[in-house]
């Protein structure tokens, strides 16, 4: 396994209410990849990330999903460098790589798991913003579920050589599968960086928020996301029964 050291940062690294406005904006062209693609990729490391006639693998998800674990644990696993298109968050790179019949592998979390830990890591983003792109998100891509094998954040931190088996199943792919040991795990860790790992700062953080989106305010966001994360998982699994 070859040495590699990963740079992993978050798209619209800024601050404040600047970027809970820059987010707003994109999350809402990111169902329309001819919208998306154009305006996002006026950032050079965004475009890098996108899919390119050298991709060989798409891993997509909402924030906070194993995105890092999964790619960097990919990456790790290869005796060659693969072209990965990766981070964009977006329904449009889905459905690009769909159009493309690109191997593609989406993350999925337990959206309340999920929110928490993304205003965990940005604070500035708040409770309803990330619920409501978790619905719009999985929604968008939820009929192109023959198009890519879906991996909950379990999957890919308990087991993600198995989530890879699925990819070279479905796709006829050769990929290498990740050896899912502690060591293992850990040097993944260590590659992605503290700012992106597990941390008991964050984890404070989430806990603080975790009242509030157990309040009423939030019960029919929540029972929402619960219905397409239960419907998707649903979907796929079936999909994944007749590979």
């Amino acid at each position: 396994m070859r040495e590699r050291h990963i740079r992993l940062k978050p798209p619209l690294v800024v601050s404040g209410h600047y970027q809970r406005y820059a987010w707003t904006v994109r999350s809402l062209i990111a169902l329309y990849p001819r919208l998306f693609f154009p305006v996002v990729g006026l950032k050079a490391r965004e475009r890098s990330w996108m899919i390119q006639d050298e991709t060989r693998l798409v891993i997509d998800g909402f924030p906070r999903s194993a995105n890092n674990f999964a790619l960097t644990a990919f990456l790790f696993a290869q005796a060659e460098m693969v072209n990965v298109s990766h981070h964009m968050h977006a329904p449009a790179q889905v459905m690009a790589a769909a159009r493309k019949n690109l191997p593609t592998l989406v993350l999925i979390r337990k959206p309340g798991d999920a929110v928490l830990s993304w205003v965990g890591r940005f604070p500035h983003q708040s409770l309803a913003q990330a619920l409501k792109y978790y619905v719009r998100y999985y929604k968008a891509i939820l009929p192109l579920s023959d198009k890519y094998v879906l991996a909950t954040f379990e999957e890919v931190t308990s087991d993600f050589g198995k989530v890879i088996g699925h990819i070279n199943r479905k796709f006829c792919t050769s990929f290498t599968l990740f050896s899912h040991t502690e060591e293992n795990q850990e040097k993944c860790f260590r590659r992605i960086g503290k700012n992106n790992s597990p941390s008991a700062d964050r984890n404070r953080v989430k806990m603080s928020h975790q009242d509030t989106l157990s309040s009423d305010k939030y019960k029919s966001l929540i029972l929402e996301a619960d219905k397409i994360y239960a419907e998707i998982l649903t979907v796929t699994r079936q999909t994944r029964s007749g590979e």
